[in-house]
């Protein structure tokens, strides 16, 4: 009776693309499991491949929309901004996951640069709001210059007579 249930009564709905179970991702995986390090692997690279595959699709359907409206420059900005906007939205979500990593690159290299992409948004904000390092550390020592110059006590006005010289580290600015 089981038989005739699952090969009449209830048959399988043909699925025409393989449907693969998600797996744990790299960081809930044990160091001596190379197993579950292999699977997330291949999670990684269907995900990629899936990624790769969107953006393809999205990038056709841009071309399409400027080769329709390509007379008109203005209908284009009109009609086809929306479809361009989330072209460049899947790009950018592209490249901050995926780029400057090689073709055949290990998930734990994806790991790692978004491990260190979290570092740097904590320490100095967003990536690609104009802030870098450099000018956060230009600001910080502008800033320090003005306090120097505001404040009127003792070793303000030792250095600014004999300057730094003499003076032991911890006074210096």
């Amino acid at each position: 009776m089981r038989l005739l249930h699952f090969s009449v009564v209830r048959k399988p709905y043909p699925f025409y693309h393989k449907r693969y179970n998600r797996v744990p991702t790299i960081e809930k995986c044990r160091l001596d499991d190379p197993v579950c390090i292999y699977e997330a692997n291949m999670q990684y690279h269907r995900d990629r491949m899936v990624d790769t595959n969107i953006l393809r699709i999205l990038r056709k359907r841009r071309h399409e929309c400027s080769t329709w409206h390509r007379h008109q420059k203005e209908d284009v900005e009109r009609f086809c901004k929306d479809i361009i906007a989330e072209h460049e939205e899947a790009v950018v979500n592209f490249f901050i996951k995926y780029g400057e990593l090689s073709w055949n690159t290990d998930v734990r290299h994806a790991f790692w640069k978004q491990k260190h992409r979290m570092i740097w948004e904590r320490r100095y904000g967003p990536v690609g709001n104009g802030d870098s390092p450099a000018f956060a550390v230009d600001r910080a020592m502008a800033a320090a210059e003005e306090a120097l110059k505001k404040e009127d006590n003792m070793f303000t006005k030792l250095r600014t007579s004999i300057g730094q010289i003499g003076f032991p580290k911890e006074m210096r600015p």
